[in-house]
């Protein structure tokens, strides 16, 4: 409601009007540590840049010929001294956001143009409520972006590109 106040509207405050706190969302100052004085929820305090780059190193598979996207929907956190990749979805970070999230692509299911589109809705349910793992058989890895299949599983936008070709 319009008159009521969050609970943590001293943090907010502080986050929005300290010029000190948060500063810069990406810094690329040169020789500064992108990671430690970055701004962004895909790397909880306390991590470095190298830190990152070796953990990702670690995992990449380098002879892979899909690579598929490394961090994908992920933060990285520091749990008992080891790095490991914290998920958002159902279970995971922002879960009741996320529940809302997939209530409504639920809902929306119900109203796509065909089966294809119906399918990209699912999938991006699956990812929303599974956990995933470095692999290539998640719903949103392979060779379509999910906007890229929506596209072009809808009547609507193959009459759209006609019109406009």
């Amino acid at each position: 409601p319009a008159d009521s106040v969050p609970a943590n509207s001293a943090e907010l405050v502080e986050l929005i009007f300290n010029p000190a706190l948060a500063a810069k969302r990406v810094n690329q100052a040169q020789g500064a540590d992108l990671v430690a004085t970055s701004a962004n929820n895909l790397y909880a305090p306390g991590l470095t840049q190298a830190e990152v780059e070796a953990y990702y190193a670690g995992i990449k598979v380098s002879n892979d010929s899909t690579p598929i996207s490394y961090g994908l929907n992920t933060r990285l956190a520091r749990e008992n001294g080891r790095i490991v990749e914290q998920q958002y979805r159902i279970g995971g970070l922002y879960s009741d956001a996320i529940e809302h999230i997939v209530e409504n692509l639920d809902s929306a299911s119900n109203y796509a143009e065909n089966p294809a589109q119906k399918q990209i809705i699912r999938s991006l349910i699956d990812f929303y409520t599974a956990t995933w793992r470095h692999s290539t058989d998640t719903p949103l890895n392979g060779p379509k972006t999910p906007q890229a299949a929506w596209t072009s599983s809808t009547d609507s936008s193959k009459a759209m590109a006609t019109l406009w070709a």
